[in-house]
């Protein structure tokens, strides 16, 4: 039921993403791919599969937190009311909601996916 619930958000956010912005601007994309950039500094040897660098899992978990979407969106609410960077929050929150619906959560401390998302 949560996966559902992850879903339906992320296609609601990725609409309103694309509905704010339209195609062509740079928030909507750099949002929507932001978050898997953590991965630049989760890889190595001596990891086992599903396994991310310990170093890198406070990076991952902020970049992959409803927080971070959140008060950028209310940010901008109530400072400039709508436009790209609107786009941007609502981008980053797809992708989240996105990664939540595929079952993808945050991190142990250990690298390894949490046993519930």
């Amino acid at each position: 039921m949560k996966r559902l619930a992850y879903a339906l958000l992320f296609l609601a956010a990725a609409a309103g993403a694309i509905y704010m912005a339209g195609l062509a601007v740079w928030q909507l994309w750099f949002f929507a791919l932001a978050p898997d950039l953590t991965f630049l500094f989760a890889g190595g040897a001596n990891l086992q599969k599903g396994q991310i660098r310990p170093r890198a899992v406070p990076l991952y978990n902020a970049a992959h937190s409803l927080i971070g979407p959140a008060l950028l969106a209310a940010v901008v609410l109530l400072l400039v009311g709508r436009g790209p960077w609107l786009a941007g929050a609502l981008a980053w929150a797809a992708h989240i909601a996105a990664d939540r619906a595929s079952g993808f959560g945050p991190r142990a401390s250990t690298g390894f996916q949490r046993s519930a998302p």
